[in-house]
């Protein structure tokens, strides 16, 4: 690991510090101000803390998700092709699971292996629930011992995008789980941590895959906007007591790979890849246009501006008022990104790039 700061000058004005590693960041986790931890191909995991290496640990397999579960203070990572592993603030294992496949009806909609693709946790009844998106279409819940709680089946989709919220009100969290890459339509599958089912949230139909997302609360109601690959391809809607509004819905060019919601909820904007980047007001009423030249993987928001960070590795910073305020490129083709609330981590070929 070195620190870098031999910038370019086209990117001086953008970038804060660089890190560099032997193998390509796969994963990308901050943890607070001084630790952050990565995933390196190859199965790799670093920890660093204050600018130094504090521990790394190699893993079976690749590693495909890490998650903190801050109430427990330990890291679980999914890695391989059916294995979760989770490990304390030194490296150490406690615990280690693997998953066996449950069949499905419909086989194809599966990843080859039941591997763990996303991970969330829950405090339940003062007991933390760990969450496990999995290739067999199942969610899998874990007690912080990494014992088995329960499995339930999302109809043909490998829940890589979930979210845990309490989303009709009944004052329990729910599990909201949807396909980014492997799903038979647009729709957010909604259980109890027992697996019961709930109101689902229905987006797009058939095909029509919901590649980008952002759930907010906003006093007695949910903003949920969307981001799909064709077709009607961006939508606004409002849910209140589990119950799904439609506010807006366009369709835009391309495929809409990012979308974000303003902090004060007064605006939301979307890229796509075609190389746009569009803000629209809460009830879908066009702002703001601005073409940055390349397709667009990521989008930020701040109090200030928003950062469009693209598939090819242009990152461009563009105002509230849709101005393009100045532009740089990675290093290398971004593979992962993460925003804390004053920086943007970028995992780029062999770096890490901190905006």
């Amino acid at each position: 690991l070195t620190k870098k700061n031999d910038i370019s000058q086209e990117n001086s004005n953008l970038v804060k510090k660089k890190y560099k590693f032997g193998h390509k960041v796969k994963q990308l986790r901050v943890i607070d101000n001084d630790t952050f931890v990565c995933a390196l191909e190859g199965g790799k995991l670093i920890v660093t803390q204050k600018d130094k290496l504090f521990w790394e640990v190699d893993f079976e397999g690749e590693i495909h998700t890490v998650e903190m579960i801050y109430p427990e203070n330990f890291l679980v990572i999914g890695h391989g092709n059916c294995h979760l592993t989770a490990v304390d603030g030194n490296g150490k294992t406690l615990w280690h699971t693997q998953t066996t496949r449950i069949p499905t009806l419909f086989a194809s909609w599966e990843l080859p292996y039941p591997k763990i693709v996303s991970i969330r946790y829950a405090k339940e009844n003062d007991e933390t629930i760990i969450i496990a998106g999995c290739g067999d279409n199942q969610i899998r819940t874990y007690n912080p011992k990494g014992e088995l709680l329960n499995a339930f089946y999302i109809y043909a989709t490998v829940p890589d995008a979930v979210e845990i919220a309490d989303i009709d009100g009944d004052g329990k969290k729910e599990v909201i789980a949807a396909g980014k890459t492997e799903s038979s339509s647009g729709t957010f599958y909604v259980h109890d941590f027992n697996g019961d089912p709930k109101r689902n949230i229905a987006v797009s139909g058939w095909l029509c895959n919901i590649r980008s997302h952002e759930l907010r609360e906003n006093d007695d109601e949910f903003i949920l906007t969307t981001g799909m690959n064709y077709s009607v391809n961006f939508k606004i809607i409002s849910i209140k007591a589990g119950l799904p509004q439609t506010i807006a819905e366009k369709r835009l060019g391309g495929t809409v790979n990012s979308v974000c919601i303003n902090p004060d909820h007064s605006a939301v904007y979307a890229g796509t890849s075609k190389g746009s980047v569009l803000g629209f007001d809460m009830q879908g009423n066009h702002l703001w246009h601005v073409f940055v030249k390349d397709s667009v993987k990521d989008l930020f928001v701040t109090d200030d501006l928003i950062t469009a960070v693209c598939e090819n590795g242009k990152i461009s910073s563009i105002s509230k008022e849709g101005d393009l305020l100045n532009s740089g490129t990675l290093p290398d083709k971004p593979e992962c990104c993460v925003k804390t609330q004053q920086e943007l981590w970028i995992g780029c070929g062999n770096e890490i790039v901190v905006l």
